[in-house]
């Protein structure tokens, strides 16, 4: 990982040196945020709504 520019927030990024990829040193957003994925993963096999799971993950 080396340094690649700043968000217009910012927020220092970093590039990959393998794949390319960029990725933030923080984010506020908790939908980056891989337990998200996987709560958001179980409560869809739950049968939860959508809506549902907006309010419960927020």
């Amino acid at each position: 990982m080396k340094k690649n520019g700043k968000t217009l927030k910012g927020i220092q990024r970093h590039l990959c040196k393998r794949c390319g990829s960029t990725k933030q040193e923080e984010y506020r957003n908790r939908a980056c945020l891989a337990e998200t994925n996987t709560n958001i993963v179980l409560l869809l096999k739950e049968g939860v709504g959508i809506r549902s799971i907006s309010y419960l993950c927020h």
